[in-house]
């Protein structure tokens, strides 16, 4: 049941930093805010994004337990499945603003946005694998 711990921290991270580009594009098209407070509000959202699913990462290392490398296939399934879907609907956010007056800084966001989405859920696969040397 520990592993899913890793699973649950991946998900959440990758939601929530689509969520916080979801948000801040709103705002960059309704407002037309200059892009250094709105990379400013991005850069602040994320990091707080990350908060909750840092905890996660940090309890699933504490209660980390033996595991054989059969039970962590669904895991890591899960994690890439959910990192799958985070990159297509980045994708899909970039091409359904393709022709707003902000398509370099929306472009640029996005861009900026799949390294930070990718962070976590390595370090659960990582981690959810080091069970098996526990």
């Amino acid at each position: 049941m520990n592993s899913y711990i890793f699973v649950a921290s991946a998900v959440v991270s990758v939601f929530s930093v689509y969520y916080v580009l979801n948000h801040v594009l709103k705002e960059v098209k309704e407002n037309e805010v200059p892009f250094e407070k709105t990379q400013k509000k991005f850069l602040l959202g994320i990091l707080l994004s990350k908060i909750v699913p840092l905890i996660f990462l940090i309890y699933g290392i504490i209660k980390m337990t033996h595991k054989e490398i059969s039970e962590l296939y669904i895991p890591s399934a899960i994690i890439g499945l959910a990192v799958i879907i985070g990159l297509i609907l980045l994708g899909k956010t970039k091409k359904d603003n393709e022709n707003e007056v902000t398509a370099v800084y929306i472009n640029y966001l996005i861009t900026f946005t799949r390294p930070l989405m990718l962070t976590l859920p390595i370090m659960s696969v990582a981690f959810l694998y080091l069970q098996i040397f526990n």
